[in-house]
């Protein structure tokens, strides 16, 4: 299976929702192109997963693409805000 990230790159290997799972990054665009590497999908129930990337071959990221890492909560929602994507609640040239 494949996925495109919103943040321009490519992931792929098998996907399931009942244990972890690791995929391979293969590239992307723009600031993503040479990217490298892993993700680990931890699932915390079948339908939300904590995501940890693991990357090589980009310069350091922006700030606003780093974030002190909050714990895995089965009961973490989006807020309403985010939800309706507001640009003050969304990354840079998100589309839905």
């Amino acid at each position: 299976m494949s996925f495109e990230l919103v943040l321009g790159g490519c992931m792929q290997g098998p996907f399931v929702n009942y244990q972890d799972t690791l995929m391979s990054i293969t590239g992307g665009v723009g600031f993503f192109r040479e990217a490298r590497g892993v993700v680990r999908l931890h699932n915390i129930s079948p339908f939300k997963f904590f995501y940890t990337f693991t990357l090589t071959g980009i310069p350091e990221l922006p700030k606003h693409l780093t974030a002190s890492v909050v714990p895995p909560s089965e009961s973490a929602a989006a807020i309403s805000e985010a939800v309706a994507c507001d640009p003050l609640f969304t990354l840079p040239n998100f589309t839905n």
